[in-house]
């Protein structure tokens, strides 16, 4: 992938700019659509000349990337603090409590999700995406093998790549697919039963 070179904001008045940059680019995409998204708009929008913009980012794509980082590091913080809130009761409500945080996490601001993940595959910017994925199963896979019981398996590399990777495609593609079922009950249940199902040991397979 070609690296797109921009300015790195390093004082507190350039990261502010950067910020509302970046706030102003994320609010047309959700209210007026990827039609309207352009540098220009973006620059009025944020209320800046177009001149200050490209000092920060030379083209609409480093803007979707930007936006696309900050949106990764805000959803792995919230996972990352469920994690951190104290084991549950049960493992199911354990599970729960991840894919909700997940589901969430994605769910708000549906129509800027669904763009900027559409352009992160596009643009080859998933990579970063997930490697914090498989660090944030680790820590998943540690808590879940401390507090099993003799019902469920251990989780291998191969396992837990399965159910991670399964569990965010579903979520993805529900937000590729603009569907109403991210926003549903019943999605969130059949999420945890599948997670609950694939780790419950009356379901290993035989050959």
């Amino acid at each position: 992938m070609h690296e797109i070179k921009r300015k790195n904001p390093t004082q507190a008045r350039a990261q502010q700019t950067v910020g509302a940059i970046l706030d102003a680019a994320a609010q047309i995409l959700q209210t007026e659509g990827e039609a309207h998204f352009n540098t220009n708009r973006v620059a009025e929008r944020a209320g800046f000349s177009i001149g200050t913009l490209y000092q920060y980012f030379p083209n609409k794509n480093s803007i979707i990337e930007a936006i696309a980082e900050r949106e990764r590091i805000a959803i792995e913080a919230t996972i990352q603090k469920a994690l951190l809130d104290g084991w549950p009761h049960t493992i199911e409500e354990f599970l729960r409590i991840i894919i909700r945080q997940m589901i969430n996490a994605f769910g708000r601001r549906q129509k800027l999700r669904r763009f900027i993940i559409i352009q992160m595959i596009r643009l080859d910017l998933f990579m970063p995406v997930l490697q914090e994925a498989d660090r944030i199963s680790e820590t998943v896979s540690a808590l879940l093998e401390k507090n099993r019981g003799d019902d469920y398996l251990p989780l291998s590399k191969t396992r837990l790549f399965i159910l991670t990777r399964s569990t965010m495609g579903v979520i993805r593609a529900a937000i590729i697919e603009n569907s109403q079922l991210l926003v549903t009950q019943e999605f969130e249940d059949e999420l945890v039963r599948l997670a609950l199902n694939y780790i419950t040991q009356n379901n290993t397979p035989t050959r």
